[in-house]
């Protein structure tokens, strides 16, 4: 299985979400010049899982889902929300 490697970052303060490839820009900006600071620490940088949901929004670590089976596959009786970790 081929998975597309993709990170996203959650800013903690705003509460926004920055896609790869300004998290890449931040993470570059520091390596070249680390005097002049980085915002990267203001974000929680979380990886693609490589699933989708239902309707084919791409899933990372930390999303929250709802679950409608067990581990084996089999539906439950009442869904739950679950945290993605990865």
């Amino acid at each position: 299985m081929n998975r597309e490697i993709e990170f996203r970052g959650y800013n903690k303060n705003t509460k926004g979400v920055t896609d790869h490839k300004d998290v890449l820009r931040m993470m570059y900006n520091y390596e070249c010049n680390p005097s002049l600071g980085s915002s990267i620490g203001a974000y929680d940088i979380v990886q693609f899982t490589g699933l989708l949901d239902k309707n084919g929004k791409k899933i990372f670590e930390g999303d929250i889902v709802k679950c409608y089976l067990n581990h084996h596959g089999e539906p439950i009786g009442t869904p739950f929300n679950s945290k993605v970790v990865y």
